[in-house]
């Protein structure tokens, strides 16, 4: 899979010399790849006081009444030395004091390339393992060849999988499945798309995902029966500097009358964060209660503590009609 910017056709601009220039000098540095916003025009907004000092800059003269026409761009607090001043106006206040600078940066064009094998190994039945391997190739700027030496890296996944069916003296005790997974990544692998889902960092307690990964995990789920299922699952994960390591139990219950479900993890890196849910419903005659609470600790600094609880009762007197009163309650400290 791949995805690939033309460089001769930049959307809503032209490149130049200067531009060209610009961009080969960047290397992947987005910060870099800009070029001067100010040029000569008989319409400007804009001119240039001063020019012959080291405080030479721009000051708004009316429309159309300069000699410059110039763009401003928010390079971020501090780094400036201009502040908007309202109504497409500019206003210079030095250097190091404002937001905005009189530069135009520039759009890099990129290439993405992920190259992904998979092979699946089934030695009997009930027994699988699956090993992954995916390269990467991002070059955040195909104009220029600085810095292409870090745009590769690979990542590795291995699961293994098995389910049994248990028994003794020809009596059955349910079912059990286990499910282990190794994961290394390297500090620049670069995914098309999403890696993990949205809550993988919640569930790990971490800041942020860049950086060489190693995960490992593993689940064991046991299912007594078809309606009931027991589950725990360990794992660790190191991210760059981060560390966490996971402890998580379930419990799933699914009868045609009643369900319930509860869930508990803490996760530990160098704070412990816990986590509890828990659903009940069911079916009486007309009456459809339910209920569900939620709890979370996290203990690091500025974390949060808060429940969650909830009740309704659905009434249905007729097959057309159902009522849910219900009461929700959180408490935060």
């Amino acid at each position: 899979m791949s995805e690939l910017d033309d460089p001769d056709n930049p959307l809503a601009t032209d490149f130049g010399e200067g531009e060209l220039e610009a961009l080969s000098a960047a290397g992947d540095c987005a910060d870099s790849a800009y070029v001067w916003g100010a040029v000569l025009s008989d319409s400007g907004d804009y001119a240039l006081v001063d020019s012959a000092t080291d405080s030479a800059h721009f000051e708004w003269v009316g429309e159309g009444e300069g000699s410059w026409e110039v763009t401003f761009t928010n390079v971020g607090s501090g780094n400036g030395e201009y502040e908007y001043a309202g109504a497409g106006q500019y206003e210079y206040v030095g250097p190091g004091e404002g937001d905005y600078a009189p530069r135009m940066f520039l759009p890099m064009p990129a290439s993405h390339s992920v190259l992904d094998l998979g092979l699946e190994f089934v030695p009997r039945g009930g027994v699988t393992l699956s090993a992954e391997m995916a390269a990467s190739n991002l070059d955040r700027n195909r104009l220029s060849e600085a810095g292409d030496d870090d745009n590769s890296d690979q990542a590795y996944n291995f699961v293994l999988n098995t389910r049994r069916a248990l028994s003794v003296s020809g009596r059955s005790l349910g079912s059990a499945q286990l499910t282990a997974r190794y994961r290394l990544k390297g500090e620049r692998f670069a995914a098309i798309g999403r890696l993990d889902d949205a809550e993988f960092q919640r569930d790990w307690g971490i800041e942020s995902v860049s950086g060489a990964e190693q995960l490992a995990e593993m689940k064991i789920v046991y299912a007594p029966w078809q309606s009931l299922s027991l589950s725990g699952s360990y794992g660790s994960n190191e991210i760059g500097t981060q560390r966490s390591a996971r402890y998580a139990s379930a419990l799933s219950l699914d009868t045609p009358d009643w369900k319930c479900k509860t869930d508990f993890s803490r996760t530990e890196n160098g704070a412990r964060w816990d986590k509890i849910w828990g659903t009940l419903s069911g079916k009486v005659w007309i009456f459809s209660p339910s209920a569900g609470g939620r709890f979370e600790n996290n203990e690091k600094s500025g974390g949060f503590r808060f429940w969650e609880s909830d009740f309704a009762l659905g009434i249905s007197p007729l097959s057309w009609l159902t009522l849910t009163p219900g009461f929700e309650r959180r408490e935060d400290e």
